[in-house]
C-alpha cells in the first residue's frame, strides 16, 4: 500500500511555522467513529443501511457513545455516500479553543453543494479524494505530535467512505480509503477499492464493525448463526428481486452486529438504522427505522 506524507501543497514557510506551534503548544484531541454500514447490491437495486452509532474516544483514552448519527448523504437519484470509521478530528488548546475541526459528514455535503446534481460517480470521486488530501494536510502536523492514547478505541484507525450508485445503467460500489498509523506518524493517500458487483445475486458489502455479519455469514453450520437467522430472518434469506425485502435484509444486518457482536456491551452498534435504496431512473427511497 503506498503512503504519502501529507504536506506537500502547503507552502514551506507555512508549514515549519504551524509545525513549530504545534510542537510546543499544549493540544487536546477528540475523535468520533462511525460504525457499522451495510450495502447490499443488485443490478437493479442497491441498498445502504447504516447504524446511528458514532464512538467518541478522548485523549484520556475512554470511549463514549453518541447517539443519534446521520452518516449517510444521498447526491442524486443514483448516487449516494455513507460514512464509517473516522467521522470527526476536533482539536484544542487547554482553554477550550478550537485550533482543529474536522467532519466526515460536513465534508461530503460540501462536495455536494459544490457539484451539479448529475454528477457522475468518477467526478464525486475525484472531488471527495481531493477535498480529503487538502483536509489531511492540514490535520498533518497536529497528527505527527500526537500523543493520543486510543488502547480503548475501535480495532481500526480508518475513515472510509461507501460510494454507491448507478453509472451508465451499470452498479457500481467503491470504497474510499484513508487509514491512519499512529506508530509510523502516517496517513495513508486516499485508496479507491472497487468492489466487485458483477455475479448473479445480491452482492453484500460491510464496512466497519462487521465481525459479527461476517462470522455469522461464513459459518453457516453454527448454533449462533440458527438462532441469529430464527431472529432476523430477512439477512439470511434475502435475493435481488424486492428492493423491500433487500431493505429488510440490509436493516437486519445491523440488528445482528448489535446483537451478536461479544464486545457490544455498551450499545457500540445500533438503532435508529438509516436506510437509502436506490433504484435505476427512479427517486430514492430515504427512511430512518427507531431499531
Amino acid at each position: 500500500m503506498s503512503r504519502i506524507l501529507f504536506g506537500n501543497m502547503v507552502h514551506r514557510s507555512t508549514y515549519r511555522c504551524l509545525y513549530l506551534t504545534v510542537l510546543f503548544m499544549p493540544l487536546f484531541s477528540s475523535y468520533s467513529w462511525a460504525t457499522t454500514v451495510m450495502v447490499i447490491a443488485t443490478k437493479d437495486h442497491i441498498v445502504i443501511a447504516s447504524d446511528s452509532k458514532e464512538l467518541l474516544s478522548t485523549a484520556a483514552g475512554g470511549v463514549d457513545s453518541l447517539n443519534p448519527a446521520q452518516n449517510i448523504v444521498v447526491f442524486n437519484n443514483e448516487t449516494a455516500v455513507a460514512i464509517s470509521g473516522f467521522a470527526e478530528i476536533n482539536i484544542s488548546k487547554a482553554d477550550g479553543t478550537a485550533v482543529f475541526h474536522f467532519s466526515a459528514l460536513e465534508l461530503l455535503k460540501g462536495v455536494k453543494d459544490s457539484l451539479p446534481r448529475a454528477a457522475s460517480i468518477p467526478v464525486i470521486e475525484r472531488v471527495v479524494v481531493d477535498k480529503m488530501k487538502r483536509e489531511m494536510d492540514r490535520y498533518l502536523p497536529y497528527f505527527v505530535n500526537e500523543s493520543v492514547d486510543l488502547k480503548n478505541a475501535p480495532p481500526w484507525h480508518s475513515l472510509d467512505f461507501i460510494v454507491a450508485g448507478y453509472e451508465a445503467g451499470v452498479p457500481i460500489v467503491h470504497k474510499i480509503t484513508l487509514e491512519f498509523n499512529w506508530s509510523l506518524k502516517e496517513i495513508s493517500s486516499p485508496i479507491v477499492t472497487p468492489e466487485d458487483i458483477s455475479a448473479n445475486g445480491p452482492r453484500w458489502i460491510c464496512s466497519g464493525i462487521c465481525k459479527s455479519i461476517i462470522r455469522l455469514m461464513t459459518v453457516p453450520n453454527s448454533g449462533e448463526r440458527r438462532v441469529a437467522s430464527v431472529r432476523y430472518p430477512a439477512a439470511f434469506k434475502f435475493s435481488g428481486g424486492d428492493p423491500i425485502q433487500l431493505a429488510d435484509a440490509a436493516s437486519d444486518f445491523i440488528r445482528v452486529e448489535s446483537e451478536f457482536n461479544r464486545k457490544n456491551v455498551d450499545g457500540n452498534v445500533g438503532g435508529p438504522i438509516n436506510l437509502v435504496t436506490l433504484r435505476q431512473n427512479k427517486k430514492p427511497l430515504v427512511k430512518t427505522l427507531p431499531k
